[in-house]
């Protein structure tokens, strides 16, 4: 009788997706730390290639999460990205709150899908607070309204969702 493999072998491309978002996680939330004032079009850029990666994963058929999941959290950074290239001239506090907006619903998105998927439900509930959490400091003016101080936190999520991209691609 031959043996089956049940090695969990984990999808080279939830994986490659998990790394880009780290990396352009690290970029904004260097950018933060040193102080640096991002233009509007690297932020923007960063969105845009986040929410590309992130549609592309959500229509390769081997990813572990569903269709939906991953759908709506890179149309909304493309739509970010796309809003926040597209008219330069925004004032930072109608970036933030755009990134708020996103934020929450990226963080809700990832509790939903915390409920939906056993396997990998403390990397996404994590996840999810943190989206949250970073949304409402958006949100609540905890942080001064500044290009630096959004994509720090920007840069917090993209860091924290492409860890978990790659926690879970496995599972």
């Amino acid at each position: 009788m031959a043996r089956r493999d049940t090695t969990h072998r984990p999808n080279p491309a939830a994986v490659a997706l998990g790394v880009l978002w780290v990396v352009g996680g690290v970029i904004l939330v260097a950018a933060g730390l040193m102080s640096l004032v991002p233009s509007l079009y690297a932020l923007g850029a960063v969105a845009l290639l986040a929410g590309a990666l992130g549609l592309v994963a959500a229509f390769v058929p081997t990813t572990t999460l569903s269709f939906w999941t991953e759908l709506v959290p890179g149309a909304l950074m493309l739509a970010f990205g796309m809003a926040v290239v597209r008219f330069p001239t925004l004032e930072v506090p109608t970036v933030q709150l755009l990134a708020a907006v996103v934020l929450l619903a990226l963080g809700l998105v990832r509790l939903g899908a915390a409920r939906e998927f056993l396997a990998a439900w403390r990397p996404l509930l994590f996840a999810g607070l943190v989206s949250l959490f970073l949304g409402l400091v958006l949100l609540t003016d905890v942080v001064p309204a500044s290009l630096a101080g959004v994509a720090f936190l920007l840069g917090c999520d993209l860091l924290v969702g492409g860890i978990v991209v790659v926690r879970t691609a496995g599972r």
